[in-house]
C-alpha cells in the first residue's frame, strides 16, 4: 500500500502502462503457442492474418470448470488446454520502484 506521503511521486501511468505490457506480452504469447502447436500438426502458419483465417475456418474452444479451463479444438479434435489462473496484481510503488506480478495460465498440447 502507498504510504500518502509516497503519494506525490505516484506516477499512475506507470501500472497502468505495466498492465497493459504484460497483458500485450501474454496475447503475443499465446499466438505463438498456437503457431507452434499448429506447426507440430504439420501446419504452416505464414502471419497473423493467416492464423486468423485458420482459426476461423477450423477451430472452436470450449469452456469448463467455472471459466478456468479452455480445451482448444481443431476439425472437433481436442488441440490445446489452457488452464489460467490469471491474475496481475496492482503494481506497488516501494524504495523508488514499481513492482508487479502476474499469472496467465498454463498451456498442454493435447
Amino acid at each position: 500500500m502507498v504510504k500518502t506521503n509516497e503519494m506525490e511521486d505516484f506516477n499512475f501511468d506507470v501500472p497502468n502502462k505495466m498492465i497493459s505490457r504484460i497483458l500485450d506480452e501474454f496475447h503475443n504469447r499465446f499466438q505463438q503457442v498456437l503457431i507452434e502447436g499448429l506447426l507440430k500438426k504439420g501446419i504452416s502458419i505464414k502471419d497473423k492474418k493467416d492464423l486468423l483465417d485458420f482459426i476461423e475456418k477450423h477451430c472452436r474452444r470450449e469452456v469448463y470448470r467455472n471459466n478456468t479451463e479452455h480445451i482448444y479444438y481443431i476439425d472437433n479434435v481436442p488441440f490445446l488446454k489452457f488452464t489460467h489462473d490469471n491474475y496481475v496484481n496492482m503494481p506497488v510503488f516501494d524504495n523508488g520502484q514499481y513492482r508487479v506480478s502476474a499469472n496467465m495460465g498454463t498451456y498442454e498440447f493435447i
